[in-house]
C-alpha cells in the first residue's frame, strides 16, 4: 500500500507542479500550491519516520555497551551479546519490498518529478 501511495503521490506532484506553470487565477495558484505542498509534505513524513527507525536502531549495539553490563549474570551477558549482534543490521521500512522508505528515497522521488515536470515542459514548448 506504502508504494501506491508513494507513486501516486510523486504522480501527483509532477502534475501539479505542470498544472501551476498555466495558472491564471490567485486562488487557483493557492489551491494547487497546498495541494502540492501537502503531498511533499505526507510523502516526506514516511520518508523522515523511516529514517529515525533506522537510525534509532544502529544505535541500539552502542546502547547495549554502554549499560552496566558487566555487573549483570552470564546468561543476561550472553543475551546482550546476541542484541547487539542482531542490531547490526538496520531496521528498514520498505515499500513493497523494494523501496526504502528513509531520505535518500524522497531525495531520489523528488529528482524523478522534477524530470518528469522538465519533459513535460519540454514536451509543451516543442508543440
Amino acid at each position: 500500500m506504502m508504494f501506491v501511495q508513494f507513486m501516486a503521490c510523486a504522480v501527483a506532484v509532477c502534475f501539479t507542479l505542470y498544472l501551476l506553470t498555466d495558472v491564471q487565477d490567485t486562488a487557483q495558484l493557492i489551491g494547487w500550491s497546498m495541494y502540492m505542498f501537502a503531498g511533499i509534505c505526507q510523502t516526506f513524513f514516511f520518508c523522515w519516520f523511516g529514517n529515525a527507525a533506522k537510525i534509532k536502531s544502529l544505535d541500539v549495539s552502542n546502547m547495549v555497551y554502554n549499560s552496566d553490563w558487566p555487573n549483570l549474570s552470564k546468561d543476561a551477558r550472553k543475551m546482550l551479546v546476541v542484541i547487539m549482534a542482531r542490531s547490526l543490521t538496520p531496521v528498514e521500512i520498505t515499500s513493497a519490498y523494494i523501496i526504502p522508505m528513509n531520505l535518500e528515497s524522497f531525495k531520489g522521488l523528488m529528482k524523478v518529478t522534477y524530470s518528469a515536470y522538465n519533459m513535460l515542459l519540454q514536451s509543451k514548448s516543442s508543440e
